[in-house]
Formats: C-alpha cells, structure tokens, sequence
C-alpha cells in the first residue's frame, strides 16, 4: 500500500523546491475546476487571510467548493510555505485520506483557514451527478 505523503508529499516538495511553485492543490484526474478565473480567487483568498490574521502571507488554507460537499474542505490549496516550515505536506499517518480536512483544520485553528467564495470543482468519478440535459 503507497503512503500518501511519499507520493504527493514528494511531489508537492519537488514543486515548490525545484520548480518554484507558490500555490498548490492536492487534485485527482478525475475533478473538473468549473470557476473561470479561479486562481485568482484562491490568491485574493491568501491575501485577505493574511491581512485578517496578522499570519505571515502564506500560512494559509483556502479550500475550493465542492459540489458533492459544499461545505466540506475536500480540496485544499496551500502555499509554498507550508511546505517551508513544516517540511512536509502531512504527517507519514495519512494513507491516502482525511489529509485534506486535517490540512484545512490547522490552519482554522488560527483563523487562517476559508472556502473560496465561488470557486467551484466537482469529482466526476467519485461522485454521482445528473447528467446534462
């Protein structure tokens, strides 16, 4: 059985160490982003917490809306920072799931955890949906 964290955890390093990138999402092939100019939605996101918070720019949780479960932080967008001070993306515990919540309840417990305000995404394999008329 693959352990979550040697699979996005590594990769998730290799992002922000090698490629310089600031933002990142823990995704599935199987989800469909359906918010145009989402990213610039999770940005502002960054910034108000930070503004909001006295947090350090960065040290922050912004969870798209899940259509199957709105209100549920079932993927999180984190900055490259988490990974500069924690080290890592989670603890080696987490074995493909409940990483994302325990990511987005960190950050709540210093008031620098959000739902984007409209950016939207839906799992088309792991959940059911109408199909188009």
């Amino acid at each position: 059985m693959s352990r979550f964290p040697l699979t996005f955890s590594s990769r998730t390093k290799y992002a922000v160490k090698e490629a310089g990138v600031d933002y990142f999402v823990l995704l599935g092939d199987d989800i469909e982003i359906l918010t145009p100019g989402w990213k610039v939605e999770i940005e502002e996101e960054f910034a108000s917490i930070a503004a909001d918070s006295n947090m350090p720019h960065g040290l922050a949780c912004v969870a798209f809306r899940d259509q199957a479960f709105p209100v549920f932080p079932t993927f999180p967008v984190l900055h490259r920072r988490h990974i500069e001070v924690f080290g890592f993306l989670l603890p080696q515990e987490f074995v493909n799931q409940h990483g994302d919540p325990f990511l987005f309840e960190i950050y709540r417990r210093y008031g620098a955890s959000r739902f984007a305000p409209t950016a939207q995404l839906r799992n088309k394999v792991g959940h059911s949906y109408p199909s188009p008329q």
